[in-house]
């Protein structure tokens, strides 16, 4: 089960638990014993060590339970341990659902809650066993539940993943709902920072989210973020992004998630996206189109502290801007259709990423090109009474470094007022790698 939807069922059978629970403790809820057969109780119901520190009921105006220090380890010996820690679950319901009438929740909030998730080298998880339950739990009808008010706060997530030798944490995890009910749309909010691979990303984001579990099916719209990227190689003062979303559906049971209207602002670059993506569980395939408005690459290089290299014309690099459709496959990534500008050059043409180690292949048209604008100030080719082809090979000599199939065409290209008309570079990739490199 992906941990997503285990969230999204832990609290809504959580929520059914604690209902019963509350009334079933009526009366002695604050008894020294108390604790223990609540424990007990979960336990059971859960199949998993489940652990109470305080607990304590009440029924005016409405029933509401609350449990301090609430954990639930594995059941595993192998993954033992606490997979979630709460400090304080507090849960209000109306009569009917503590008379056992429905699973209406007037408000659920959950202080600190702590999620401790790891893969070990076998690929086995430590929640497997809590999904499980819950999936069991959650069998036959689908369970018509809502939830008035939901408020997460202090939250943090811990993953490990010892087969794919990664993790990341987030932290400060806020989230709030209102009005929520499978299959139907409620205002969310959800702020955290993730800390992975020495980068640490604030972010908050709020929108119209709807939630259907029974259905494996999620959607957005008017989705709006804010974030700040920072660490690593960045600068000090970091990076700020923002982005907006209209649409967004995920449909898990199908395999499918569409991305509609979204829309970057970040690094001076702002761009529009659209996004599709099929057979998610087996052989997935992703398709997007990406458009954006002039941007200055000068630019997005000092603001990743990556300055670009000098060139003979200060200004050059100063200009760009790029539109493409492109589709990524377990056999690569495939820009088919590339259109763009660079200060006063205009490109189009091709780009083949493919899996396995084999060469990238470039196909590539502009229309003219200055080549010594491009060229390092004082270079031996910046200046000279060299040809065009031998510029434009200075020019590439970092291509020539890597191994990669390329054909470069320039309609005119000027090089110390030398012009040379429909100029063709051909970078060939070597042909041991090329071989090494067949799968």
């Amino acid at each position: 089960m992906r941990p997503i939807r285990l969230l999204l069922l832990f609290c809504a059978v959580l929520a059914a638990i604690l209902g019963v629970l509350a009334v079933g403790l009526f009366g002695i809820a604050r008894l020294p014993w108390s604790e223990r057969q609540a424990a007990a109780w979960l336990t059971g119901e859960l199949g998993l060590p489940v652990q109470v520190g305080a607990l304590a009921v009440g029924y005016f105006p409405e029933p509401w339970l609350e449990i301090d220090g609430l954990s639930i380890a594995a059941a595993d010996s192998e993954t033992a341990g606490r997979v979630i820690e709460a400090d304080r679950v507090k849960l209000v319901v109306p009569w009917r659902t503590a008379l056992g009438r429905g699973l209406a929740v007037t408000s659920m909030s959950v202080t600190s809650p702590r999620l401790h998730l790891v893969r070990d080298a076998s690929g086995q998880a430590n929640w497997d066993g809590l999904s499980e339950r819950i999936s069991d739990l959650m069998a036959g009808e689908s369970l018509a539940w809502s939830l008035g008010a939901l408020g997460i706060e202090g939250g943090s997530v811990g993953y490990r993943d010892e087969l794919a030798a990664n993790n990341f944490e987030a932290t400060g995890i806020a989230i709030t709902g209102r009005n929520i009910a499978p299959g139907k749309p409620f205002p969310g909010q959800v702020r955290l920072a993730v800390q992975s691979a020495g980068h640490i990303l604030h972010a908050a984001v709020d929108g119209q989210v709807m939630v259907d579990p029974d259905h494996d099916a999620y959607a957005a719209q008017e989705l709006n973020f804010d974030g700040w990227l920072g660490g690593g190689e960045l600068p000090l003062a970091g990076v700020k992004l923002t982005a907006a979303i209209k649409e967004l559906k995920v449909d898990l049971a199908s395999g499918s998630v569409d991305a509609h209207g979204l829309e970057f602002d970040g690094l001076g670059v702002h761009a529009s996206l659209e996004a599709e993506v099929r057979a998610l569980e087996s052989r997935p395939v992703a398709r997007f189109a990406l458009h954006t408005t002039p941007f200055a690459p000068r630019t997005i290089g000092y603001s990743l502290n990556q300055p670009l290299p000098a060139t003979g014309d200060p200004a050059a690099l100063g200009r760009a801007l790029l539109d493409l459709q492109a589709e990524w496959s377990e056999a690569g990534l495939r820009v088919d259709d590339i259109h763009g500008e660079l200060d006063d050059s205009r490109f189009e043409g091709s780009l083949w990423l493919p899996a396995g180690g084999l060469p990238p292949q470039l196909r590539l048209n502009v229309d003219q090109l200055e080549l010594d604008r491009y060229l390092p100030a004082g270079s031996p080719e910046n200046g000279a009474k060299s040809a065009p082809q031998a510029a434009a090979k200075a020019l590439l000599a970092g291509l020539q470094e890597i191994t990669i199939d390329a054909v470069i065409t320039v309609g005119r290209a000027r090089a110390s007022g030398v012009t040379a008309r429909e100029l063709k570079v051909t970078l060939s990739p070597d042909e041991a790698s090329s071989r090494k490199a067949q799968p």
